[in-house]
């Protein structure tokens, strides 16, 4: 039981962490200099899908591995 709410844990960070990288993208386009995104908010993007990606990857390949032993044994 543990194992599923680490699980549940990493989706859900992995989800908030998308949520608020491209919400604050979004939110660039309507300050001043309108229409125009700052390197910094670029940045702050992609360090959020790398986050996300990095979290979500790691547990699909875990799983992965872990289905494959248990059904090799």
């Amino acid at each position: 039981m543990q194992n599923k709410h680490h699980d549940t844990v990493n989706v859900a960070v992995s989800i908030v962490t998308l949520i608020l990288g491209w919400g604050l993208t979004i939110t660039a386009f309507f300050l001043d200099p309108e229409g125009e995104v700052h390197d910094s908010i670029l940045w702050i993007l992609g360090q959020s899908l790398t986050f996300a990606g990095s979290l979500l990857g790691a547990k699909s390949y875990i799983d992965f591995r872990s289905n494959q032993i248990s059904h090799q044994s």
